[in-house]
């Protein structure tokens, strides 16, 4: 037979990316083995294309299914979603801060305060994304932009500056400086 094109390729992938987040959305309780070896794979490839496709599974369990969070925080995920930060690709920056902020708004209060406070987050993530850039990107800067007002979108938008709601509030203005001046804004 021929030889399967990209877009086939592509096809197959997502079609599997959707029976893996299906088989994790069905149950209540959500299996350390699920959690980890998305968190492993992420870690391991090194192909673009499969670890964004990989963070934007981890984007919609983390906003859609409540039973990941304790696993993702069992396994370290926040320090391997900050592990990401330091990719050359910036589309893998850009989901990994999306995940990030999915998953801060997500869990609850004490724990996101805990995870701000003690281990200056924020701080970490301007420091690593400082280190792959001396500009912010419009995707970036949006990317930010909706962690900061816990408004995640699950698409990558480079061509404008968000639209910026009137309701839209900060809810993290402390951390706000902490980014401002480890990014120069």
């Amino acid at each position: 037979g021929r030889a399967l094109s990209k877009e086939d390729i592509n096809s197959i992938r997502a079609f599997l990316l959707l029976s893996a987040k299906q088989s994790v959305m069905k149950y209540k309780v959500t299996e350390i083995e699920d959690i980890s070896s998305i968190l492993c794979y992420l870690v391991t490839n090194t192909c673009e294309d499969h670890v964004v496709d990989m963070l934007q599974l981890l984007l919609a369990l983390t906003a859609e299914h409540s039973a990941v969070l304790p696993r993702f925080d069992e396994l370290g995920g926040v320090k391997v979603l900050l592990l990401l930060l330091k990719q050359e690709s910036e589309t893998v920056r850009i989901f990994a801060l999306k995940t990030l902020g999915s998953y801060l708004a997500a869990c609850p209060p004490k724990q996101s305060n805990k995870l701000l406070t003690k281990s200056g987050l924020f701080g970490i993530i301007a420091e690593s994304l400082a280190s792959k850039s001396d500009v912010v990107t419009i995707a970036t800067y949006n990317a930010l932009f909706e962690l900061m007002i816990d408004h995640i979108s699950r698409q990558r938008n480079a061509d404008k500056f968000m639209d910026i709601d009137p309701d839209s509030i900060i809810k993290y203005p402390r951390e706000y400086f902490a980014l401002s001046e480890g990014l120069d804004l």
